[in-house]
């Protein structure tokens, strides 16, 4: 509510939105200097750029636009349902307000011009049409005013210069790159080249069939150049990675080839760019963004001791335990962490399946197999790692433990696998336990009560 009685309707909620998303724009820059004509008069114009998210985004709120957002019309009496679709309405409104946001920033950072240079550009005095135009994108109204001829030659020339991120948003596709995995006998990935489609992101045409001409394009008119497309596509591409740039050295460029090192690159640093940038991008299924599914972790297995007195267990008891290696759930031999330490990429194979490692990790790794004795730990450090609280000695995470007796039983109590009992205030104490000292009572409770159990060999 804005006030008592005062609602905020879907319209306002909805320019609300738009209007953060204008600033989401500006904010990241993706806005360029531009020139309009309206009647034959000339107005410098700050041009939000749509790409990648954001445009996917504009289209959820064209379709999101509530009918009362554009029910006004500017004629009277006018009662004709608006002739402007919802994404061009849309498009147009949040261009006024990137214009309007870029502009106010402008004015500002004018003031902070010398004040002869201020002096110069208030009075008109431009030393061509450039400077008329550069001066107007800092003016409250954005008019420009001279020649004709030399005011049509400005458009002209800035329409070129914009033409290849035009071409590129416009589009009714966008390119998109799919990583594939090496075939079995080869150690080479490949980077294949497609064309997804806006409208149904699951349609994707590879490149190459784009180049010979045999695949109809389909949501295009007779004006879309697919091959101007892709080349502009391909050359913005080439300057985030540089094997994009090598594949343009061939004729009809369908995508290139990686080995591991390369691939860990792609995955860890340049895909993230290329999806900034606008361009799609088809990882496997098994990373993340964190890496791999699969991590190599390290497995602890509790031996129960037997409690040697009625009076409870302590956090300080001393239990004994082993560890293991594992990679998602199987344990691994001493043989195959030798294996993977001759891999000089980070990216390996390993029982079928693709995992992120470094050298240090296999390393630890084989430190922590050699370890055939028991190590001892302290019934605190065992909780705390049982937890996700502490780590092995070799600073690889712990995956999990095993443990049986009242161990086991106290390890189930706080993971919560087990419902903890409720217990009662007791009786002879007089006041009121609060939450957590309950909670207390209940762990002393307890550790008596396994601590029984361990005595009559339950």
């Amino acid at each position: 509510m804005l006030a008592p009685g005062v609602i905020v309707g879907k319209d306002l909620s909805f320019w609300t939105t738009v209007l953060r998303f204008a600033a989401g724009l500006v904010t990241k820059e993706q806005f360029l200097p531009d020139i309009s004509e309206i009647r034959e008069t000339y107005l410098s114009r700050w041009r939000p750029i749509f790409s990648g998210v954001d445009s996917e985004r504009l289209t959820k709120l064209g379709k999101s636009m509530p009918d009362v957002a554009r029910a006004l019309s500017i004629k009277e009496k006018d009662t004709s349902p608006p002739a402007t679709s919802p994404l061009s309405f849309l498009s147009s409104s949040i261009s006024i307000m990137v214009d309007h946001l870029v502009r106010s920033a402008e004015s500002e950072d004018f003031e902070f011009l010398p004040v002869t240079q201020r002096r110069h550009l208030r009075r008109g005095n431009f030393y061509s049409i450039h400077d008329h135009w550069l001066s107007a994108l800092q003016s409250p109204t954005g008019l420009i005013e001279g020649d004709g001829a030399e005011l049509l030659q400005l458009a002209n020339q800035l329409k070129d210069w914009i033409r290849p991120i035009t071409v590129s948003t416009s589009a009714p596709f966008r390119l998109c790159f799919r990583i594939e995995e090496p075939e079995d006998g080869n150690d080479k990935w490949y980077v294949r080249y497609l064309l997804q489609a806006n409208q149904d992101p699951s349609l994707l045409i590879p490149v190459e069939k784009v180049w010979k001409g045999k695949h109809t394009l389909p949501f295009t008119d007779k004006d879309f150049n697919s091959h101007e497309y892709l080349l502009l596509s391909l050359g913005q591409a080439s300057g985030i990675c540089p094997h994009i740039e090598a594949s343009l050295k061939k004729l009809g460029p369908a995508g290139y080839e990686l080995d591991a090192m390369g691939a860990y690159d792609l995955f860890t640093q340049r895909a993230l760019i290329l999806e900034q940038s606008g361009f799609g991008v088809m990882l496997p299924a098994w990373w993340t963004h964190k890496g791999t599914k699969l991590r190599l972790t390290a497995r602890a297995n509790v031996k129960t001791p037997q409690m040697q007195s009625a009076s409870g267990l302590s956090l300080e008891e001393i239990v004994q335990f082993n560890r293991e290696v594992a990679l998602g759930g199987e344990k691994l031999s001493f043989e195959e962490l030798q294996r993977l330490a001759k891999f000089k990429a980070p990216l390996v194979k390993v029982r079928g399946q693709w995992v992120l490692l470094n050298a240090e990790e296999i390393q630890a790794a084989i430190q922590l197999w050699k370890k055939k004795a028991s190590d001892q730990m302290t019934l605190r450090e065992v909780i705390r790692m049982a937890l996700g609280g502490g780590e092995t000695p070799s600073n690889i995470s712990v995956e999990g433990i095993s443990a049986s007796g009242w161990i086991a039983d106290l390890l189930r109590e706080l993971e919560g696998r087990v419902p903890f009992q409720e217990l009662s205030q007791p009786q002879a104490f007089h006041g009121t336990l609060r939450p957590y000292q309950m909670r207390g009572y209940f762990l002393v409770e307890f550790s008596q009560e396994v601590g029984a159990r361990s005595m009559s060999g339950r």
